[in-house]
């Protein structure tokens, strides 16, 4: 996989800087790192769901796109920022995505409430009215 994922580490750094220090600042940071991304033309990886490993093999199947369930029914995106983060959990499958084109199809589907970044290792969930704001502030770049 070509090395486009280089810059993420600053959304990484914000969520460890929420992990420290909970509050609405560095939710904003990590806000604000997605956004620096978004206007970057950033890339994340995104885990597909491969259910008939032999046609996929041969190319003859559609690759949804992996999901998270919690309590309630609630649905949510894995994505991840880096190879290794993926590799955490052994993700063999996964594909190279716009961060800005991601959220705005994730936004759009109702049986997702967000995504998880890096959910095997230091990850936070981000619920659709956050990925909404983003985008929207976003709004002139997108």
């Amino acid at each position: 996989m070509k090395k486009i994922l280089y810059d993420n580490e600053v959304i990484e750094a914000a969520i460890s800087d929420y992990k420290n220090d909970p509050c609405e600042e560095t939710v904003q940071r990590v806000m604000s790192a997605i956004g620096s991304r978004i206007i970057a033309d950033g890339k994340y990886l995104v885990p597909l769901e491969i259910l008939n490993k032999e046609a996929a093999k041969q190319g003859n199947c559609n690759l949804p796109l992996r999901t998270i369930s919690f309590s309630g029914g609630k649905k949510a995106m894995p994505v991840f920022t880096t190879e290794e983060e993926m590799k955490k959990e052994n993700v063999t499958s996964a594909v190279q995505l716009n961060i800005r084109e991601h959220l705005r199809l994730v936004t759009e589907m109702e049986e997702i409430t967000g995504i998880v970044i890096n959910p095997f290792g230091n990850y936070m969930i981000l619920p659709i009215g956050i990925l909404k704001m983003i985008l929207t502030a976003n709004k002139m770049i997108c």
